[in-house]
């Protein structure tokens, strides 16, 4: 029960994790490296579940944030982006880190974006990435599916549904050996996820700037491709030019990718 209902709030008391980044030279790409790609294409669609806190008498729960008339980036106490394409049949699920001091931000136009208002560009920024599950999507089912990398390689299904203004996990169910063990969101947790669409979005890397600095410059990732060494389990960013420290490639460890697509 537990490991379902961390698997479904996700990413809630996550540390703060900063972006590696290097640069990928030929003596990098080894016998010991195998990539596959996903290039997040026009056939992606983007819904973004942003989970906010208000106030119950003395203590504050949970809510979406489209609950609230307004809201602020202060208020934001979870978020996460559902990529998901049909024609592909693949899922692409990005947990965000919460900024914990809240300090990253002055009131700034990205600060308003990433709010995700309806026609508004959402800027994905990888410098908050937290850990990734890339899925494969039975459409006919409405089901998304999850392979672990790491041992045992336990599978799991998410039960959805899709419009274009939503999407709602209704149950994520662990493969076993003789069946399933599936948890129904809806009598398991308080606040059912539901993600809202949003309708414009671009993969960016930005790094954080406080009160006084000038905005830091705004990298667009080439194609929006993410690259994964299916040996080592490495995620990769590759940018046509320097993005941190002259270094045009940005690295998550094996212990930021949860799943890859099941064979």
């Amino acid at each position: 029960m537990k490991k379902i209902i961390i698997i479904i709030i996700l990413m809630l008391g996550y540390e703060y994790m900063q972006s590696q980044a290097f640069k990928m030279e030929n003596k990098n790409r080894s016998a010991d490296m195998q990539f596959e790609e996903t290039r997040i294409d026009s056939t992606y669609r983007l819904y973004v579940k942003s989970i906010c806190k208000r106030k119950s008498g003395k203590v504050n729960v949970p809510c979406n944030c489209k609950e609230l008339l307004n809201y602020d980036q202060k208020d934001i106490v979870e978020r996460e982006f559902f990529f998901i394409s049909e024609e592909h049949k693949k899922a692409v699920v990005i947990n965000y880190i919460k900024d914990r001091d809240q300090k990253f931000y002055n009131k700034s136009e990205l600060e308003k974006k990433l709010l995700v208002k309806s026609t508004e560009m959402v800027d994905v920024n990888i410098w908050f990435f937290n850990q990734a599950r890339f899925g494969n999507f039975a459409v006919d089912n409405n089901e998304v599916s999850f392979q672990e990398t790491t041992s045992p390689n336990g599978k799991h299904v998410w039960k959805i549904s899709l419009s274009e203004d939503s999407l709602q996990i209704h149950s994520v169910s662990t493969v076993l050996a003789d069946g399933f063990d599936q948890r129904d969101t809806e009598l398991s947790l308080a606040l059912v996820p539901v993600f809202f669409s949003a309708e414009r979005y671009r993969i960016i890397f930005q790094r954080p700037y406080y009160g006084t600095d000038p905005p830091s410059p705004v990298f667009e990732l080439p194609e929006n491709r993410i690259s994964v060494d299916t040996k080592g389990w490495c995620v990769y960013f590759m940018f046509n030019e320097p993005v941190q420290d002259g270094n045009s490639v940005i690295r998550f460890k094996s212990n930021r990718l949860y799943s890859y697509y099941a064979k």
